[in-house]
């Protein structure tokens, strides 16, 4: 591979995987993204579900008790680093790293972000419940992890283009029970995950599915893999193995009167023990659940007995974020299929001969509509499942040469 060459040319051109997915949604979206720099201040929420999601994964699957990645890198340990607390190396248990990573995430002076809070459990217990589900029924082994890579575009003839490179991480390479390795990636989705949604002959369409395994390929061809196990002499890679998050519809709900009584008197809910205090004198008029104070609705007032005495009033309390993490936990236990799934797509020199002219012919265009400065917008995709965060620059249509859009930030 080239890479060396790549490295020490500065006017080369670093493609990624998602930098020809933004272009494919939407010229205007990759112009200002990749070649105006400008990205929002705050990424949108499914944005940063999924990137702390996998974030999460990665972390917790990495090697226990090896050395600290992130001090490796200062070539010293860093007092407070999340990953070894300035040890050098990492624990024993890596999920208590992963837990580490995701309160680092979400907090700020120890506190968590307001408005976040429901977004934190629901990745905490959903890392718990992952763990539990794929471990108890493991098919994979990891053999690599965290193979970077960069190589050329090429012309129909072969010869790798100037000035011009694709560049991405690999998460994982695995091995099959069959003793196939694939390229492992992790997706998050609002979408369904059913064995018959189209949402999988859509992931398989993705430019990732065709470049990473086609890259590792040529890795393994030229030898670069034998430390991992992967001669040139094994069967070539397989293709992707695509490990799904179906992101949970559920939301925090507001409990019925007879269950907000039952919590208030046993603290259990959804099989996990809370510590419930009531207002002061033993009042019922704030109610805190570990220290968190919840909402209170009120049911009407009683009419009194004869003898005077009235029944207590009834109430409903609203799930905390921790209470709504123990439903969320509890659901997913009882219908993990509806959360995870794992395929795998085959790849043949076809699909992947398919792909290069593809590729060729994405890249010829880029050139093209940076030559003429003619970047077209795709307008069915400004509102198209999730609104595109650059929406309100294309609407106002501002000029984002000399002044940054409020909301937004130059890299």
């Amino acid at each position: 591979m080239l890479w060396l060459f790549f490295r020490g040319n500065k006017n080369m051109t670093k493609l990624s995987a998602s930098a020809i997915a933004d272009f494919k949604r939407c010229p205007t979206l990759h112009k200002l993204k990749r070649v105006d720099r400008i990205i929002p201040i705050e990424d949108p929420d499914y944005l940063r579900v999924g990137t702390n999601w996998h974030k999460l994964l990665e972390v917790a699957s990495m090697e226990p008790e090896s050395v600290c990645p992130l001090c490796a890198k200062l070539a010293q340990s860093v007092t407070g680093c999340i990953y070894c607390c300035g040890s050098g190396f990492l624990p024993k248990d890596t999920m208590d790293l992963a837990v580490r990573f995701l309160w680092d995430a979400y907090t700020i002076g120890g506190m968590l972000v307001e408005g976040r809070e429901v977004e934190y459990y629901t990745l905490l217990n959903s890392l718990a419940a992952y763990n539990w589900y794929w471990t108890s029924q493991e098919q994979y082994k990891t053999v690599a992890r965290e193979l970077e890579f960069e190589t050329p575009i090429r012309s129909m003839s072969g010869r790798a283009l100037p000035n011009v490179s694709l560049r991405g991480m690999i998460d994982k390479i695995v091995q099959n029970e069959q003793g196939q390795f694939l390229v492992l990636e992790h997706k998050t989705t609002g979408s369904s995950i059913d064995s018959d949604s189209t949402f999988w002959q859509h992931l398989g369409m993705g430019v990732q599915s065709y470049l990473y395994p086609g890259t590792a390929q040529t890795m393994q061809a030229d030898g670069e893999l034998r430390g991992y196990g992967i001669t040139p002499k094994d069967p070539p890679i397989y293709g992707m193995l695509f490990d799904v998050f179906h992101k949970p519809q559920i939301k925090p709900k507001k409990l019925t009167q007879k269950d907000s009584k039952e919590f208030i008197e046993t603290g259990v809910y959804c099989g996990q023990e809370f510590e419930v205090t009531q207002g002061a004198d033993g009042e019922l008029k704030t109610l805190s659940v570990n220290n968190v104070i919840t909402e209170l609705e009120w049911g009407a007032e009683p009419k009194a007995k004869k003898d005077g005495t009235k029944k207590p009033r009834p109430f409903a309390i609203k799930e905390t974020p921790e209470m709504f993490g123990a439903r969320l936990l509890n659901d997913i236990s009882e219908r993990p299929e509806f959360y995870f799934a794992r395929r795998e797509v085959a790849r043949t020199d076809s699909d992947f001969g398919r792909f290069r002219r593809e590729l060729l012919c994405i890249y010829q265009t880029m050139r093209l509509m940076k030559k003429n400065c003619g970047w077209y917008h795709c307008d069915d995709q400004c509102e198209a499942t999730f609104k595109c965060p650059y929406m309100s620059i294309c609407y106002a249509d501002k000029d984002v040469s000399e002044v940054v859009p409020d909301g937004f930030k130059k890299i």
